[in-house]
């Protein structure tokens, strides 16, 4: 071993200087190490050395590559570091050059790409960063001199004894710089033939160099498999089979999969692959990513968001597809017998990690029981983050817990972790697994800077605010840092809670009015950009909104419940460098993975939550894109003085103490506590499972269990109200696939089989495996006592036995009645039909307010006239906030009520007396509406299949007319004869929505 303890104190020298350099802060405010880590230059070409000469001998060099590493990110440092300006071209190929024989791409990419004068160490540096630039960068030529390796990389008839001959002629002695990167430059040359697409997929796939000739020969086409593709490859899953594949971010997932369809098909192994993710936006960019890569090879497809079979999956294919799924849709696919599903020869399911999601996990698990029950000679293919019992869970899929693709030894980009301290003014950087050791600190010369003074104001404020509660110091300090680190990369400022992006914007809006000085936030973004989101913003929000100042300042907004396409848009502004900085939740986390550099942590409870540490991790795993970045950091801006918070956060940063996925069936038989932390009051979880087994029947079990929550915890009504979700999601997915069973003449033994099948039974222990069979037996019994439409009911709409008895029985009562004899149209009958389960449902609204809403909402009222009506006309005692409603719409409207309109369509058709063409239609039509908020059909055909924002549809609507066809082709010819007008339109529209309406008259336009 090179590197000693002198050895590794200079590291974190060179790190400190590098980390003074982002900063922009001279050598005074780090620590004094006593030490020159400039010399850390010699134990690095040392080591470089060394492990070349070890590979040239025919020894593999596994004994130097932890120093290998350290040497890495000592060149990365190096590189960074100021005072090094000159000599960066040198550090930057020395670090390319490491983190290539290291195997880390994405980081050998980024260095490359960062060095100017390629021959700075003479000719052969210069070849290898052409060898680098080729195999790492799409479309790079190969240099000259390794035309050979060219050849043999892109499939040509060259034998890999040629390309080694080749290699060699580049070793030579005639200087020491050529000397040593003539070494290196073989070695590397060997580790792409082990490691080449054109060496390793054969192997993988099974299938003849022959077949991949053509692939191979493509520009686009990788000529390396990363590090995970390399795992993913050896676990037999490019072959065809079976694996739980847990992966880092930011590791090539997406690549993965791409690989993983492109070998099934080229193999014939399926005509239909299956990808499931767990969000609209992922599938999204699932769909569009595999939809370029896989041009000419499969049709792409991404399912509507509606709860309907889209007409094309009830087409045989006649060529290889793949379908993007989100879960619920894929079960509803398949609870409605879509005869394409029963070709599908192929199943990936990203995050897997969902099945301990409360809301959602258990009908993804029974929806993956199903699934393996089904096609069991199918591939199944799980992605998931890092858990710590992944081969319980291999077990549970595949019957053999060594089916594991995992992340052992796969290099990721590295991050550093920084606690910002002492009022700002230090930020103590630590290791993540001992965040009580210091590293190194860096002092900051913070100054709060006075504002201007509104109106007649007479105290003097100051930004940052040091005087404040812990968040709002949180939030002063993680705009200030983001203004200062903005040059350096992209920054996110992480908030826990939705409910705390408006006051962060709210602060944004005040320092532009007090003209605090902020340049480079506004100077990150493109200002055209930045008017047409916050244009976005108003037309959903309304014009006093208090998103669109913080946009004007350059921070863009990042979180679930943002309307229309704004989101998205964001989302393509950060890719394509059009913005640097968002304010976020956890929906970084959980959705596209943007280019960040930092990462500013305002806090991490949510309340008196406190997240998983696999949820953390996968939020911090954001940063430092692999391929856009060398190094990423995480600096938290939250008070840490306190232990609690300390403890917090020393758990969170451990990787290692990352938690075991369980299912989230056996929920239902927890115990329940009035309160998270501290709790004072519990009841059992097997006493409350038994009252709900003995009131199953009971049409009001949610609502009736909420008020018992309530009165024997004595806790709030919200938390009453989780409490019986908790309880009610798994009672009803198992209901909702048991009689599913029973629809199809299924008998008791096939029910206990669905039971063991599961992932709950086979990860429990034999006291809880006899009560879980004595839970679906009680279920089984009080699904026998009904009738078989209603069961029948049940399993379509993917709902309990209570809903579906419940809506059948509306339907033929008077009131149903006049509602199908009316057209459908009466939001307020289905607003008290929808309630009539659960009064709660809808919480805050009654069904008056439910109503109102939803008909505003359909009208095309923003968020901010809806808030306004709400609160002008019912009058609550509680106003209703604009965060509030704009959660009811995306929730409560936008997905329970169009799913409830769902289950109507499906029960209505079990009534031949009403399922007329007629009502169908217009139930349909309605669910449309109520999903999008639009206000006619052909404004819900443009949501659905070119750009789902309602605004933006009710103006392309109004250029086209709105009376007309609402078929999907015709509307695009509409749109092509009024191509000038569109365009017109289109570019006041942010970036994205710009160029989806863009390929929508023109699909020849690229992405």
């Amino acid at each position: 071993m090179i590197y000693g303890e002198r050895s590794d104190r200079e590291l974190k020298y060179a790190k400190a200087q590098a980390k003074a350099t982002e900063f922009f802060v001279d050598s005074s405010a780090i620590p004094d190490f006593g030490m020159n880590s400039d010399e850390l230059h010699y134990s690095s070409i040392l080591t470089l050395s060394s492990y070349v000469d070890a590979r040239l001998s025919g020894n593999n060099g596994e004994g130097f590559l932890l120093d290998l590493k350290k040497t890495g990110a000592f060149y990365d440092a190096a590189s960074n570091d100021g005072r090094n300006a000159l000599f960066s071209d040198g550090y930057w190929t020395l670090a390319m050059a490491t983190y290539f024989l290291l195997g880390n791409y994405g980081s050998s990419k980024v260095a490359a790409g960062k060095v100017k004068n390629a021959d700075y160490y003479g000719t052969r540096a210069g070849t290898l960063h052409g060898f680098v630039s080729y195999l790492l960068n799409p479309g790079n030529p190969i240099p000259e001199e390794l035309h050979i390796l060219g050849q043999y990389l892109e499939g040509g008839d060259v034998d890999e004894a040629d390309v080694i001959e080749e290699a060699a002629s580049l070793l030579t002695d005639a200087n020491p710089e050529d000397l040593f990167f003539g070494g290196v430059l073989y070695v590397s040359i060997l580790d792409s033939l082990s490691f080449s697409t054109r060496s390793l997929l054969p192997a993988y796939t099974k299938i003849g160099l022959e077949e991949w000739k053509p692939y191979l020969a493509q520009a686009s086409f990788p000529k390396l498999l990363w590090q995970a593709q390399q795992q993913i490859g050896r676990a037999g899953v490019f072959s065809g089979g079976n694996a739980f594949v847990q992966l880092p971010t930011g590791t090539g997932k997406t690549k993965s999969i791409e690989l993983l369809l492109r070998s099934s098909i080229l193999a014939g192994r399926s005509t239909l692959s299956v990808v499931v993710a767990p969000l609209r936006a992922l599938c999204s960019e699932i769909s569009r990513d595999l939809s370029i890569a896989l041009r000419g090879i499969a049709d792409v497809r991404q399912t509507s968001d509606v709860m309907e079979v889209d007409s094309w999956l009830e087409q045989s294919p006649s060529g290889p597809k793949v379908l993007v799924f989100t879960p619920e849709k894929l079960g509803y696919a398949i609870h409605h017998s879509a005869p394409l599903l029963d070709d599908a020869g192929l199943f990936v399911f990203d995050e897997a990690h969902l099945l301990d999601s409360v809301s959602r996990g258990p009908g993804y698990e029974l929806l993956l029981t199903e699934i393996f029950r089904a096609k069991p000679d199918a591939q199944k293919v799980l992605i998931s983050a890092v858990v710590s019992n992944a081969d319980e869970i291999a077990n549970w899929a595949f019957g053999d817990s060594s089916l594991l693709a995992v992340s052992e030894n796969i290099q990721v980009t590295d991050k550093s972790v920084g606690f910002i301290q002492q009022k700002g003014k230090k930020v103590s950087y630590v290791e993540a697994d001992d965040i009580s050791n210091e590293d190194f600190f860096v002092r900051v010369d913070l100054t709060s800077q006075p504002l201007k003074r509104l109106g007649r104001e007479t105290r003097q404020r100051y930004f940052p605010e040091m005087g404040n509660k812990n968040a709002d110091y949180a939030r002063d300090l993680a705009i200030y840092y983001a203004n200062r680190l903005l040059p350096n990369g992209a920054c996110a400022i992480y908030v826990p809670k939705k409910i705390s992006i408006q006051p962060l914007f709210k602060r944004l809006d005040d320092l532009l009015h007090r003209e605090a000085n902020l340049p480079n936030l506004k100077s990150s973004a493109s200002e055209e950009e930045l008017e047409r989101l916050s244009n976005l913003v108003c037309l959903h929000y309304g014009n006093d909104n208090g998103l669109s100042s913080g946009i004007s300042a350059g921070v863009l907004p990042h979180y679930g419940d943002l309307q229309g396409a704004i989101r998205q848009s964001v989302e393509f502004a950060v890719e394509r460098g059009l913005a640097k900085c968002i304010a976020c939740t956890s929906t970084l986390a959980e959705g596209v993975n943007l280019p960040i550099k930092y990462l500013i942590v305002t806090g991490a409870r949510r309340g008196n939550e406190t997240p998983r540490t696999r949820d953390f991790q996968n939020l911090i795993g954001r940063t430092a894109r692999s391929g856009k970045y060398s190094e990423g950091s995480i600096l938290v801006a939250e008070d840490t003085g306190r232990a609690s918070s300390n403890r917090m956060y020393s758990e969170l940063m451990k990787e290692s103490n990352t938690e075991r996925c369980e299912s989230a069936i056996l929920n239902l038989f927890t115990d329940v506590f009035d309160r998270e932390k501290n709790p004072r009051r519990a009841l059992s979880g097997q006493s409350v499972l038994n009252t709900i087994l003995e009131h199953i029947g009971d049409p009001q079990l949610e609502y009736e269990l909420t008020n018992a929550f309530e009165i024997n915890l004595e806790c709030d009504r919200a938390r009453a109200r989780a409490l019986s979700a908790m309880k009610v999601r798994p009672l009803e997915a198992i209901e909702s696939y048991i009689s599913g069973i029973m629809s199809s003449d299924g008998s008791e033994d096939d029910v206990m089989s669905i039971c063991v099948s599961t992932f709950a039974y086979v990860s429990s222990d034999d006291e809880m495996k006899e009560r879980l069979l004595k839970l679906f037996q009680a279920i089984y019994e009080s699904l026998d006592a009904v009738n078989t439409d209603q069961a029948s009911l049940c399993h379509l709409m993917q709902s309990g036995i209570r809903s579906a008895a419940s809506l059948s029985g509306w339907i033929e009562s008077k009131e149903g009645a006049e509602f199908l004899g009316g057209g459908c149209s009466d939001i307020d009958t289905v607003a008290n039909a929808f309630l009539l389960p659960n009064p709660d449902a809808a919480h805050p609204l009654d069904s008056n307010m439910l109503a109102a809403t939803t008909t505003l909402w359909i009208d095309g009222s923003d968020v901010s006239q809806i808030t306004s009506y709400l609160n002008d006309t019912f009058r609550p005692s509680r106003k209703f906030r604009l965060t509030k409603v704009e959660g009811i719409v995306s929730g409560v409207i936008r997905f329970s009520l169009s799913h409830f309109i769902s289950c109507l369509i499906d029960a209505i058709k079990q009534h031949p007396a009403f399922a007329t063409e007629e009502n169908l239609d217009n139930l349909c039509l309605l669910q449309r509406k109520v999903k999008y908020g639009v206000s006619n059909a052909r404004a819900a055909m443009f949501c659905e299949n070119v750009l789902d924002d309602r605004m933006i549809a009710k103006e392309v609507i109004s250029i086209l007319g709105e009376s007309g066809s609402s078929d999907v082709d015709i509307l695009r010819f509409e749109a092509i004869a009024h191509k000038a007008d569109i365009a017109e339109y289109a570019s006041c529209l942010p970036a994205y929505c710009a160029q989806r309406i863009s390929k929508w008259i023109d699909p020849s336009v690229r992405d």
